[in-house]
């Protein structure tokens, strides 16, 4: 790993471990063994490293979704390629979610919303497969079930972290089938 990716992961995990005012530079290349003026080579000042940290990972997940999406065949497997993208980012990067949910919550003041524009993408990408789903589908009806998929991957994932539940591949699986096969069986989709 070069220098700079160092320094960007570095600067994760001390975000995620003090936030974002707790992270100092000075920490930040101790972590990832460079001096502070190579930390100001490559980003301006914190705020800089802290989007490019963060838009590096969004990034990342956005491209996991799109990977889990771009191999299937039928509604079942779009969505369940999408959930696996989702969550199998977020349970390869754990220190990723507090930074993402600080960032949301309006915790790093002064930052503009950084994920927003990253989560508008993967929300529409499950929109658009609910809306190719089934023809004669509203807008609002797509957006409402989009909605509810993310939203449940989200409780997903916040279940694992506040109960300590660590989901495997199958139970995984078991639940997203459920609960599509729900929407489905009550025509939703």
């Amino acid at each position: 790993m070069n220098a700079k990716d160092r320094i960007k992961e570095s600067a994760l995990k001390l975000f995620s471990e003090k936030g974002y005012r707790g992270a100092s530079i000075r920490e930040i290349a101790e972590r990832a063994e460079v001096t502070k003026p190579t930390v100001y080579y490559y980003f301006k000042d914190k705020e800089n490293l802290f989007e490019a940290a963060l838009k590096g990972e969004l990034s990342e997940l956005l491209k996991s979704v799109e990977k889990g999406i771009s191999i299937a065949q039928n509604l079942e497997e779009k969505l369940l390629g999408f959930a696996n993208g989702y969550l199998e980012f977020f349970k390869r990067r754990q220190d990723v979610i507090k930074v993402i949910l600080g960032e949301l919550l309006g915790f790093v003041e002064g930052k503009k919303a950084i994920a927003s524009e990253y989560f508008q993408s993967i929300f529409e990408k499950a929109k658009e497969i609910f809306s190719e789903a089934k023809e004669g589908l509203s807008d609002d009806e797509a957006e409402n079930l989009a909605l509810s998929w993310v939203g449940y991957l989200n409780m997903l994932i916040l279940s694992s972290l506040m109960l300590k539940k660590d989901w495997t591949t199958d139970e995984l699986t078991a639940t997203l089938k459920t609960v599509l096969h729900f929407f489905i069986q009550h025509r939703f989709i």
